[in-house]
């Protein structure tokens, strides 16, 4: 398909998009999208407060329980659909375009990163929690942005690259999702839990920052060899990593570095 290439910039592609998800759910337009997050934001910083305001937090602990487990099997069958249809994904520094062919093969890495869009969507409903259990003080700035920014090339992704390189980025983010949501079970079982993982929560904000690396790595790898990427997106996605990645380094520096232990100790 001709207008799907995406190493120049072809104005009709970025207008209309891959034409294999045209009538897919939300994937019409970036409006259903837009109203989404509006409402999410309007939810976490306005309506949500309100209604919590004379209102005791709410005991999720069960529910939570549930959505951790969930997110684990989703984010497994995720990373076990995508390594064994042969895709290459753990080979990231190689040059693997975008398949825009209506194959079972092609097809099959488009669904998977749509279910992944769906899973970032999914995801939003964690600050809705914050909220429920008043403990908007962990509404911060780092974790909207974060979910708004996922959610969102989340979507440009399925709509524009579903596939080829990209989905080293699916398969990496998923592992480490793997290991965040099983840390937050775990750590629902009581402080005494909670003290033996310390060292593992520590961990999850590095291995968060190495994913962000290793992506960052892959992209410069794809621009130096003149992969066949779409520049015109790298151009949004490469300075979103970097800023995560910055706000990240951020949150460690600030939670864990000796200087802010002997604070809290203080």
């Amino acid at each position: 398909m001709e207008q799907q290439t995406m190493s120049g910039v072809n104005y009709d592609f970025l207008w209309n998009g891959d034409s294999r998800v045209t009538n897919w759910p939300l994937m019409s337009s970036p409006l259903p999208l837009i109203a989404i997050l509006t409402t999410y934001l309007l939810i976490i910083y306005r309506f949500g407060p309100a209604y919590m305001e004379n209102r005791k937090a709410y005991n999720l602990k069960w529910l939570l329980a549930c959505y951790n487990l969930a997110q684990v099997a989703v984010c497994c069958y995720i990373i076990i659909g995508l390594v064994s249809n042969e895709f290459n994904v753990i080979k990231f520094w190689k040059c693997q375009s975008v398949d825009y062919k209506n194959s079972l093969k092609a097809t099959t890495a488009l669904t998977y990163t749509y279910q992944t869009f769906l899973l970032k969507l999914a995801e939003l409903v964690e600050t809705v929690f914050f909220v429920l259990r008043k403990k908007q003080n962990q509404v911060s700035k780092l974790h909207v942005y974060h979910h708004v920014s996922t959610a969102t090339l989340a979507w440009i992704l399925v709509k524009y690259t579903a596939g080829g390189m990209v989905l080293f980025s699916v398969v990496i983010n998923s592992s480490v999702h793997v290991i965040m949501y099983s840390y937050y079970f775990a750590a629902l079982f009581g402080p005494e839990v909670q003290r033996k993982l310390e060292g593992i929560k520590k961990n999850i904000t590095l291995i968060q920052m190495i994913q962000f690396t290793i992506i960052l790595i892959q992209c410069a790898l794809a621009l130096v060899r003149g992969c066949e990427v779409p520049k015109l997106l790298m151009a949004i996605y490469v300075p979103n990593v970097v800023l995560i990645f910055y706000m990240f380094y951020g949150f460690f520096n600030k939670a864990y570095t000796k200087k802010s232990y002997s604070t809290k100790g203080n």
